[in-house]
């Protein structure tokens, strides 16, 4: 009751005078940048055709903008795309917390690796798809199933110590490579398809240790729930945000609508955060502060992803709609990943597709540096563009030293990483900095159909 009365109460307009004693203010950034550089186009193509195939006549005929247009609200459009691991610690977390409950998912269908003309090859990662590929030799398939298992075996606790493979000798995950006789078209599918190494020089920096984590990764997830170890959630990645919320709004959290933070008020003396004053003018009482850096006027920004999106009425693959492709770094273009989204996900309507594209970048053209490989894929798939747009994204860090007391920074995005362990894991920190590590983190909550069913 005592909520609900303060919920309701007239809002009061907070000035200095009204402020707690020894008051001072930290002005925030309204509305930061989150993208720059941005261009888009609608192309010029006709709907001849109505939703059952059949001609329209000339006077129902509409342009691709108007087709967009009308469809608008069936369209879920990511600004930062992104999957899961089947197996990855952040859906684990999510069952454990009770969150999955309020999302749900698909299985990415397919994974492909596209050459430098843009043909696409299914990608031979798994036991199934290696023998089932055409695309390498019988000696190779074998050396590949081989290097496969030697990895799985080291990590095997049933396996005695002296009969797993020594790779400390090796300085480089490349190296180990080359040492189990892998060809140069075998190490480029377990590089960027399996270790999705972002960049030439990762690829060629990253340790044995951290390559064998990555192939452990891409194994135990695939198969789990089809034949891909991505998913994607129903309705687009912001997905996952709304199923915390929901979870938080079922066990007391309180949350606070249209309402910004427009300035932070600190203690004079010791700069320890006191609370925020919001849009409209109204001081909240906060001890604590978890925002993103881009909130703060000294935080840097900088380019750190280039983005196509193109909406599309046909798929990449013919008899694949929920795909995911990786070209491989070259003529000087990071990793490309490609994000093909269909009807099924509830991101467009049925008959168009929504394809990603995304790469590490510091470069202000994204049009310039994606253009002509986007071309070349839709091309040699005979695609049939509807829409694209071509953007940067940006990343903001800020000094943490320079920060009042009680200000926690979450992480930026991952613009090219599978999946958000690295953000849960930095939650959990932050969480026990500010609570103590008495409380558990996301503890297990009770299903609700346990005890029905034990009835």
């Amino acid at each position: 009751d005592e909520i609900d009365n303060k919920i309701n109460d007239p809002i009061q307009v907070t000035t200095m005078e009204t402020l707690p004693p020894n008051s001072k203010l930290l002005p925030l950034t309204q509305r930061p940048n989150l993208i720059k550089n941005g261009s888009y186009v609608h192309f010029e193509h006709q709907s001849t055709e109505n939703d059952n195939g059949e001609e329209k006549d000339d006077s129902k005929i509409e342009s691709i903008e108007e087709n967009l247009t009308k469809d608008s609200r069936r369209y879920n459009i990511d600004l930062h795309n992104n999957f899961l691991w089947c197996r990855g610690e952040d859906v684990e977390n999510m069952v454990q917390s009770g969150t999955h409950r309020y999302i749900e998912f698909h299985c990415v269908r397919q994974t492909l690796i596209s050459d430098n003309n843009g043909k696409l090859i299914s990608a031979p990662v798994t036991k199934k798809d290696i023998f089932r590929s055409k695309d390498i030799s019988l000696v190779e398939k074998r050396n590949l199933m081989r290097f496969v298992q030697t990895v799985m075996q080291n990590f095997d606790d049933n396996i005695e110590t002296e009969e797993k493979l020594d790779v400390s000798k090796f300085e480089s995950f490349k190296e180990f490579m080359v040492s189990q006789k892998l060809s140069d078209n075998l190490q480029s599918f377990i590089l960027y398809i399996v270790c999705l190494c972002t960049s030439e020089s990762e690829s060629n920096e990253m340790s044995v240790k951290e390559g064998m984590e990555r192939v452990k990764k891409y194994q135990q997830s695939s198969g789990v729930y089809g034949g891909s170890p991505f998913l994607y959630p129903l309705y687009g990645i912001s997905e996952i945000n709304q199923g915390y919320s929901r979870l938080g709004a079922v066990n007391g959290s309180i949350y606070i609508l249209k309402r910004s933070v427009q300035s932070l008020v600190l203690d004079e003396e010791s700069g320890k955060v006191k609370g925020v004053i919001c849009n409209v003018g109204q001081y909240l009482e906060a001890p604590c502060f978890v925002s993103s850096a881009k909130y703060f006027p000294n935080a840097n920004s900088s380019v750190s992803a280039s983005r196509c999106i193109t909406i599309t009425n046909s798929s990449l693959v013919k008899d694949q709609e929920l795909i995911h492709i990786v070209k491989p770094p070259s003529d000087n273009l990071n990793t490309l990943f490609i994000n093909q989204l269909d009807s099924t996900t509830c991101v467009c309507p049925k008959g168009k597709y929504i394809v990603h594209f995304t790469t590490d970048s510091d470069k202000e053209n994204p049009k310039e540096e994606l253009e002509t490989v986007v071309n070349t894929l839709l091309e040699e798939t005979s695609n049939n563009v509807l829409f694209q747009s071509y953007f940067s994204l940006l990343g903001y860090d800020i000094d943490s030293e320079n920060l009042p007391n009680g200000v926690h920074i979450a992480p930026d995005y991952s613009f090219t990483k599978i999946g958000f362990e690295r953000h849960l894991k930095e939650a959990e920190r932050q969480f026990n900095q500010i609570v103590g590590e008495d409380y558990p983190f996301y503890p297990k909550r009770p299903d609700p159909y346990e005890n029905v069913n034990s009835e």
